[in-house]
C-alpha cells in the first residue's frame, strides 16, 4: 500500500486477508439505476464523493466513486467514471473502509488499518537463539543442545565474558516480551535520522534464529528525546516505529535468575514454597 507522510510517500505493506477480503466483495457485486444527475444529493460529485481503484494484471483500470450509505444496511450509491449514473448496490462499500459515517465526505478512511505491521511474526516456541550487538553492549540467549544434538529447554545466557544457565520458564519470561513483535507505524524515510537509523548513525544489531524460519535480522534505533516509540528496520530495509519499552528490553535484557520465571498454570512461582490459605505472605 502507498501511505503519505507529509510529503513523503512510502510503500508498505498492505495486509493481505484484508485486501482479498475487500476483491471478493467486490466480485460479484449488483446493483439496479436509481437516479441520473443529481449527483450531490447521494453524495457521488467530485468534491465529496470516495474514489476507488482497482488496476487488474493487465493494466485495466476499474474506476467507480462511492457515495452516502443505502436505505439498507449493506447497501451504498456508486457511480462509475465519467458516468452520471447512479446505482443502488448491494454492498456497503464504505463500511469495507471502517467508514461507518453516512457519507464519505464526513470521515477519511484510516490507512493504517490496511497496512501489516507485522514486524515478526514469529513466536518464542520457535526461537532458537538470539543476540545483539551495539558498540561496547554485546549480548547473546541460546538453548543448550542435547546428547543427540536436539535443542533442550536450557538455555545459555551471555553478556560480554560471562556466561550463565537459565532454565525454560525464566528465559520464557523475557522472550515472551520480545516476541512477536508488532509496529505501531511505518517509519518514513524522512525520519529515519531522527530515529537513529540514518547514514552514520550507531544502531544496534539484532539477530534471531528460528527453527524454521531461520535468520531474521532487525537494525535497531533509537528513542527521540521523550517519545514513546523508537525505530527499527528489518533486512529488507522496511522501518517501523516500535514501543520504546521493547528497544530499551532489547538494549537492556533482564531474564530473572534460573527457578524464578512464571510457571504456565498461572500458580507459584518454581522455586518459592507457596503459603497456606490466609497466611498473610
Amino acid at each position: 500500500s502507498l501511505r503519505t507522510f507529509g510529503e513523503e510517500t512510502v510503500w508498505a505493506r498492505a495486509k493481505q486477508e484484508r485486501v482479498e477480503g475487500l476483491l471478493s466483495r467486490l466480485k460479484g457485486m449488483k446493483g439496479e439505476v436509481r437516479a441520473r444527475e443529481h449527483l450531490s444529493t447521494f453524495c457521488l460529485d467530485e468534491a465529496r464523493a470516495a474514489r476507488l481503484e482497482v488496476l487488474e494484471t493487465g493494466g485495466k483500470k476499474f474506476e467507480i466513486l462511492v457515495g452516502k450509505k443505502g436505505p439498507s444496511w449493506d447497501t451504498c450509491f456508486i457511480r462509475e467514471k465519467g458516468s452520471d449514473q447512479v446505482l443502488l448496490v448491494d454492498k456497503n462499500l464504505l463500511g469495507l473502509f471502517d467508514i461507518w459515517a453516512g457519507t464519505p465526505d464526513q470521515q477519511a478512511p484510516n490507512p493504517r488499518a490496511w497496512t501489516d505491521l507485522e514486524v515478526i511474526r514469529q513466536t518464542p516456541a520457535q526461537l532458537q537463539a538470539v543476540s545483539y550487538e551495539k558498540g561496547g553492549t554485546q549480548w547473546s540467549l541460546r538453548k543448550r543442545p542435547g546428547e543427540d544434538g536436539k535443542s533442550m529447554d536450557q538455555w545459555v545466557f551471555s553478556r560480554g565474558d560471562e556466561s550463565e544457565d537459565k532454565d525454560g520458564e525464566s528465559v520464557k519470561a523475557f522472550v515472551s516480551k520480545l516476541l512477536p513483535l508488532a509496529a505501531e507505524e511505518i517509519l518514513a524515510p524522512g525520519d529515519y535520522q531522527r530515529f537513529g537509523l540514518g547514514p552514520g548513525e550507531p544502531y544496534g544489531r539484532l539477530t534471531l534464529h528460528f527453527q524454521k524460519d531461520g535468520i531474521r535480522i532487525l537494525h535497531v534505533g533509537s528513542v527521540p528525546d521523550g517519545g514513546k516509540t523508537g525505530g527499527v528496520r528489518d533486512e529488507k530495509g522496511r522501518a517501523y516505529k516500535v514501543k520504546a519499552s521493547w528497544l530499551e528490553l532489547v538494549s537492556s535484557p533482564r531474564i530473572p535468575p534460573e527457578g524464578e520465571g512464571v510457571s504456565r498454570s498461572g500458580g507459584p512461582v518454581r522455586g518459592r514454597p507457596s503459603m497456606p490459605a490466609g497466611q498473610d505472605r
